[in-house]
């Protein structure tokens, strides 16, 4: 199956849906009428995701809003049962709910809680989605998963100043990177791919004001990515939202 952006963003499951990247993403996917039919968006409170609920009311054939708590496997199990009982089945997997500690998380000074609550999010929660995903058969022959990393998970790059400041993110978006190589090294026969993008330092509650790209634009450039994927090769890669490559 050759991939276009006709096929991997047809139907798409998104988490961290309710505001930053997630938000924009599925705004994005839902002015692209001509390629997505669904969006299935979730996020931890719905009720409270007032932007997200907006969207739905313009485009109710098209997007689905349901919870999804990332560390918590008993919402990981309802939110597959909810789509396995709809009997849809997805293109493409944008794993991209994440968090920061914005203080307190320097080498020197991390605690073993901030650094677990980091990694259950960025890390571990990923996993166990995608593992349910594939596992129960929710993901069409040809599909990707995309993994939003960080270029903070550029082990080579940690020679940078600022990288000290964020153990625990760093530590998670690196473990996260490998997460896609074992990904797309254990699925690549079921064809099912898998790709982390960095999305750039962008203007969302987690990246700060201070950051110089608008959401809008890093989104629009992990979409491009995404309809530019060559699964010959380009599985397992760690792109930047331009599509140059980084370094592990």
């Amino acid at each position: 199956m050759s991939n276009s952006s006709s096929n991997l963003l047809t139907s798409v499951l998104v988490t961290g849906a309710s505001r930053g990247i997630g938000l924009e993403f599925v705004k994005q996917l839902l002015n692209n009428k001509s390629s997505t039919q669904l969006v299935y968006a979730t996020c931890r409170n719905p009720s409270q995701a007032k932007q997200l609920n907006e969207l739905q009311q313009q485009h109710k054939d098209r997007l689905i809003i349901d919870e999804l708590d990332i560390t918590s496997d008993d919402s990981i199990h309802s939110l597959v049962s909810h789509i396995s009982n709809k009997s849809l089945k997805f293109t493409l997997l944008f794993n991209n709910a994440g968090i920061t500690i914005q203080v307190g998380d320097a080498i020197h000074e991390s605690t073993r809680d901030n650094m677990l609550k980091v990694f259950e999010t960025n890390t571990v929660g990923p996993v166990l989605l995608s593992q349910k995903v594939f596992n129960n058969h929710l993901l069409e022959k040809g599909s990707l998963i995309v993994n939003i990393s960080s270029l903070l998970g550029s082990i080579e790059s940690a020679t940078l100043p600022y990288y000290p400041n964020y153990t625990g993110y760093t530590l998670s978006k690196a473990a996260l990177n490998m997460v896609t190589r074992l990904q797309s090294t254990a699925w690549k026969d079921q064809q099912v791919y898998a790709l982390s993008i960095h999305p750039g330092w962008l203007k969302t509650d987690m990246g700060g004001e201070q950051a110089p790209e608008e959401v809008s634009n890093g989104v629009a450039g992990i979409l491009n990515v995404i309809e530019k994927f060559n699964p010959e090769t380009q599985n397992g890669a760690f792109l930047q939202y331009n599509g140059q490559p980084l370094a592990w």
